[in-house]
């Protein structure tokens, strides 16, 4: 029996005591007003920037005021955390980074409090306007709700009453901190993506910094709420839909194992185009959108061309009228037929839209698909030659089809140099890159030194080559 219990408990987790002490700083002292709010370090790999509006942080303010915040802010004691660590290990490095930085503590939980505090002694918060009980009535209002302003019996109380409590911790790594922030946050509602954030894969990190990047661009579709998480998740969306296709749909497992290490989303999102595409649809809603740019199946939509674009080898020529193309098709497609139900009632690619699943997903992209189809020449380029080297034999024929003359210069190309590069290169009449084929008709032989001056922008068409 005894051996039984044994085995059955061979492969359970061990687990550590973690060091913390409680510290409670009054608002007056320095050390807090100062000192504390000034040397908190963020690390964005398991934290965002403050995103309270003015509104909560005033009432988080007069609360402190009152002495009503009960809630304690949670940090790392940074010096004391780099003194468990072995030098020179990758957490050593991570703890010292922050210490030459001049930072004291980082912030594990309450960074929206810190800055709302931070701000507030700098005058830039107020506290709620009414009437407010000491030995008299103190009115408060526009001209004296700021910290420098605030009536002397009312801060007098605060100092003497109002406390912050601060829980310091100290840990042995980077990962002991995405933890503490995990766990500390584990009775409450996060959202699914603040816990995805909180990895520290590679993945995490690229979105947390996208999603940074494209607040300002992104502003008409997310305009409330927790935008930075908002934002983090459908650019994994995006993401998943590279790596797995529309057909697989997206789900809240292709999310969380999007993050973990072995995930076949990463690869393709960083050596497949996934990134590129990703950037290019925040890209172009930043440049060309309008206010009535706001769906975010939309921008779904749109990634699904770029990435099938990225997926057939063809290149945009021009942005502009790309982004015009999208937007007049993506408007007749709403009240196509999209598919069937179960049922056999015919759903609208509207209707689509407001699911990722496989079935949702495949339905709207089949649409999109007959559109990419037939995209005019001059917006979108066919399909790019893979191959764009030119052989001697085309060199020599172009030569000869240009009567040994470059049309770019004038100068006469000797037949014993067509084939140094260093003098003389093939050039793709169409340019490769806006979907020239290599083929003997796109082929001119030119001065090399004048092509690589002109890259894409000389224009053959006026050109009088020999025939």
């Amino acid at each position: 029996m005894a051996k039984a219990n044994k085995k059955s408990t061979k492969n359970l987790p061990t687990f550590h005591f973690t060091d913390f002490e409680t510290k409670r700083y009054f608002l007056n002292r320095t050390e807090f007003s100062h000192d504390f709010l000034n040397g908190v370090a963020l690390d964005l790999s398991f934290q965002r920037h403050a995103s309270w509006p003015l509104k909560q942080m005033t009432e988080f303010c007069t609360s402190v005021m009152l002495g009503n915040a009960p809630s304690p802010i949670v940090v790392v004691n940074i010096e004391k955390s780099l003194a468990k660590t072995v030098k020179n290990s990758p957490d050593w490095h991570y703890f010292k980074y922050w210490l030459d930085l001049g930072y004291k503590w980082i912030s594990i939980d309450g960074n929206n409090r810190t800055v709302a505090l931070k701000i507030f002694y700098n005058n830039g918060v107020p506290i709620s306007h009414g009437k407010y009980l000491r030995s008299v009535v103190i009115d408060v209002n526009s001209s004296n709700d700021t910290f420098a302003k605030i009536p002397d019996e009312i801060k007098q109380k605060a100092y003497e009453d109002s406390q912050i409590t601060v829980v310091e911790y100290h840990v042995s790594s980077r990962q002991d901190c995405s933890d503490l922030f995990l766990n500390i946050n584990s009775g409450k509602d996060l959202n699914a993506q603040e816990k995805r954030n909180a990895k520290l894969t590679d993945i995490a990190k690229e979105v947390r910094g996208l999603g940074t990047l494209s607040v300002e661009a992104l502003k008409n579709i997310y305009k409330s709420g927790n935008q930075g998480y908002q934002i983090d998740e459908i650019i994994a969306k995006m993401a998943c839909i590279h790596a797995y296709g529309p057909k697989h749909g997206v789900s809240v497992k292709d999310l969380n194992e999007a993050y973990e290490d072995n995930s076949m989303v990463w690869p393709q999102f960083i050596s497949h185009g996934g990134k590129e595409c990703i950037e290019k649809t925040i890209e172009l809603i930043g440049k060309y959108s309008t206010k009535k740019f706001k769906n975010k199946a939309t921008m779904l939509n749109l990634f699904m061309v770029l990435s099938t674009l990225h997926k057939e080898n063809r290149k945009i020529i021009n942005d502009k009228l790309f982004f015009e193309w999208f937007c007049e098709t993506e408007k007749k497609r709403l009240h196509k037929v999209a598919h069937k139900n179960r049922n056999g009632e015919q759903l609208l690619y509207e209707t689509c839209n407001r699911n990722i699943n496989g079935l949702n997903l495949t339905a709207r992209f089949n649409l999109i698909l007959e559109d990419i189809q037939s995209v005019a020449g001059n917006i979108v380029s066919s399909v790019l030659d893979n191959i764009r080297i030119y052989s001697k034999q085309e060199k020599y024929q172009a030569w000869l089809k240009q009567n040994g003359v470059c049309p770019l210069t004038g100068k006469i190309i000797p037949e014993d140099e067509i084939y140094d590069s260093e003098l003389w290169q093939a050039h793709h009449h169409i340019p490769h890159s806006l979907g020239g084929p290599t083929t003997q008709e796109n082929c001119f032989l030119v001065d090399a030194k004048a092509n690589q001056e002109l890259g894409n922008n000389f224009d053959f068409e006026n050109m009088a080559l020999a025939a």
